[in-house]
Order: C-alpha cells, then structure tokens, then sequence
C-alpha cells in the first residue's frame, strides 16, 4: 500500500482537558512531499507521533499543555 499521496489532506483531532471542559482541536496537514517508503498506517502514525510529543516544543499537544 503506498504511502499519502502528494496534495492529499490529513486530518488530526484530538481531545484534551482545560479547567475541567473538554475540548477538542482539529488540525490539517497538507502532504507536501510523497514518500517513496512508507504506508498510509506508518506515514500517519509519524504524524501522530510528531503531534503527540509533548516535549517537542512545535508540537500542537505541547502548545495546548503550556497554556494551562
């Protein structure tokens, strides 16, 4: 199976707390660059992973935690 294809929109949504509300944020990432070796699973399981990483300070989930 090959990877996102070039142009191909991801979406990304993710929930969090915030003074006892829940929210949530939904993110999109346009596929800039369409790589040779990966699949759909791997190539949004990196994404995720990117996001996720609350110690990278670019990451969305770490933006939303520094907020509090």
């Amino acid at each position: 199976m090959p990877g996102i294809p070039l142009g191909d929109v991801v979406q990304v949504t993710f929930n969090y707390y915030h003074f006892n509300s829940v929210l949530q944020n939904v993110i999109h990432y346009v596929c800039t660059d369409e790589a040779s070796d990966g699949t759909i699973n791997s190539e949004s399981q990196a994404i995720a992973d990117k996001i996720g990483d609350i110690t990278n300070a670019g990451s969305p989930v770490s933006e939303v935690r520094c907020k509090r």
